[in-house]
């Protein structure tokens, strides 16, 4: 009898400390959780002004290249062709 009982108490010593570790594991796994998600909203919030930034320099290159074609320079003046 004495056998059971220290088998059980042994028992109940490795199972509350499995359930410690998984406790805490999930503690570990939830902050990281956490950190990946602000780290994606952040990156998807770069992404959103980069692509607005792009946009504007794709509409800047476009005034520049037309007036090259069409022979003005910067200040408005028309080159002699």
């Amino acid at each position: 009898m004495e056998k059971i009982l220290k088998e059980a108490q042994d028992t109940l010593t490795v199972t509350n400390a499995i359930q410690d570790r998984h406790g805490r594991r999930l503690v570990d796994h939830e902050q990281w959780l956490e950190e990946i998600t602000h780290a994606q909203a952040m990156h998807q919030q770069w992404l959103q002004r980069h692509e607005a930034s792009m946009e504007r320099l794709e509409r800047n290159l476009e005034v520049i290249a037309e007036l090259i074609l069409r022979g003005h320079s910067g200040n408005g003046s028309v080159k002699a062709q």
